[in-house]
């Protein structure tokens, strides 16, 4: 059962640092570079993402990481790794709170109205603000959250026996 603890909370970490990774790159480099750009441009850009992103490898990490935290908390304590489950534990509650869960009621709602605008937003100069604004904000919380969630399940990982 260690054995099965131990290789669940490894694929929960590279998912959740694929994840965090992702998050973080949109943080620091896409989402500046698009305010950038013509509201017009910005707003074609990240619809043609929005997109894209749902994608086999993007949706294997994001609900990897979403159904292998908490596995990796529920196999650590069957085994008697008290500390260990606590950590997975709360990786699954920031991840599937901070990350998942921030990501279905706030981001994904914000790119479907996006992209309700269509190919000729009517005033993109007050859209993609009206837009860009509110989804960095949640976007940052999301990203924090699954930073915090990669470290508690690198923890969880190391209280393993």
């Amino acid at each position: 059962m260690t054995t099965a603890a131990f290789a669940t909370g490894f694929l929960a970490i590279i998912a959740t640092a694929t994840v965090a990774g992702l998050f973080f790159g949109y943080w620091c480099s896409v989402m500046p570079a698009l305010d950038q750009m013509p509201a017009r441009t910005a707003i074609a850009v990240m619809r043609r993402i929005n997109v894209v992103i749902v994608n086999p490898p993007f949706l294997a990490a994001f609900l990897g990481a979403a159904a292998l935290l908490p596995a990796a908390a529920v196999l650590a304590w069957w085994t008697g790794a008290g500390a260990a489950a606590g950590w997975f534990a709360a990786a699954a509650g920031l991840y599937g709170i901070g990350t998942f869960g921030v990501t279905v009621a706030s981001n994904v709602p914000l790119n479907d109205a996006l992209e309700r605008l269509g190919d000729e937003p009517a005033a993109p100069e007050e859209e993609w603000p009206a837009f860009a604004g509110p989804w960095n904000r949640w976007h940052a919380l999301r990203t924090a959250a699954s930073v915090l969630a990669l470290a508690c399940s690198g923890l969880g990982l190391a209280a393993l026996p």
